[in-house]
């Protein structure tokens, strides 16, 4: 029954979500079709259309994934990896959102390019990370983002910190879960399909890591969240042929 009510949750979500963006691109584009306007509001109207497009291809990218996850077709193609690049190149993508938002971002590399180099899947490390990132602009309204790693002989720490809104402890044990949303309990404040954290948790365990999250917010010392995941720094990824399918790696 618990399970039931998830999924019916869900999919009025899933149909909120796509409604939402559709809505926002058929509106605008109708608007367009008016000769008298101007230029400044046709640039308008095509800045809102255009975002409305990547949310609601954000959202079925999510959908995509999330089925190939849950039907065991989920394939780890893995490849050397410049984290730092990779940091830099999430960097460049979220900067000027942040700034939009008022919101500080900074990278901790603790490497030289030359020595930060793993053997992973470079689209899944990518998709953890800007899942990561997503979050943590979304749920920041002021104050700063940190994103970075730390390397130790066995394994990478990776993480992105935030000042944001914080997890709750009852939000801590079902965060991770398909069909569950932190922002479950805030009325739907917050955008998005509540999949995101779901497929990272996918991707860590595929490619031989954990994640979790550490957040007090009700800390008069501390506000926001930081998530971390590992990645093995040998990976056993030597050993984990590259294309398998996640059913056959588990």
């Amino acid at each position: 029954q618990e399970s039931d009510r998830l999924k019916s949750e869900f999919l009025t979500n899933m149909s909120h979500e796509i409604r939402t963006p559709m809505n926002s691109i058929l509106g605008f584009t109708e608007l367009l079709k008016d000769i008298d306007l101007s230029h400044e509001k046709q640039q308008a109207f095509l800045e809102i259309i255009e975002k409305s497009v990547a949310r609601m291809l954000h959202i079925i990218s999510d959908i995509v994934e999330f089925s190939s996850i849950e039907s065991g077709q989920m394939k780890v193609y893995l490849s050397e990896t410049n984290v730092n690049q990779e940091i830099e190149n999430i960097y460049a993508f979220f900067i000027p959102e942040a700034e939009y938002k008022g919101i500080r971002l900074f990278t901790r590399k603790t490497l030289p390019t030359s020595q930060a180099s793993i053997q992973t899947d470079r689209d899944k490390f990518y998709a953890i990370m800007s899942n990561l990132m997503n979050n943590a602009i979304k749920f920041t309204q002021s104050g700063s983002i940190e994103i970075g790693y730390v390397k130790t002989d066995d394994y990478w720490e990776f993480y992105v910190k935030d000042t944001g809104i914080g997890v709750t402890e009852t939000q801590k044990e079902f965060i991770f879960n398909r069909f569950r949303q932190g922002s479950e309990s805030e009325n739907k404040k917050y955008e998005g399909a509540g999949l995101g954290l779901s497929i990272s948790k996918a991707y860590v365990e595929a490619l031989g890591g954990r994640i979790w999250v550490e957040s007090h917010p009700e800390s008069k010392y501390y506000k926001g969240s930081a998530f971390y995941f590992t990645l093995p720094s040998m990976a056993g990824n030597e050993n984990q042929p590259r294309g398998r399918r996640l059913s056959e790696l588990r």
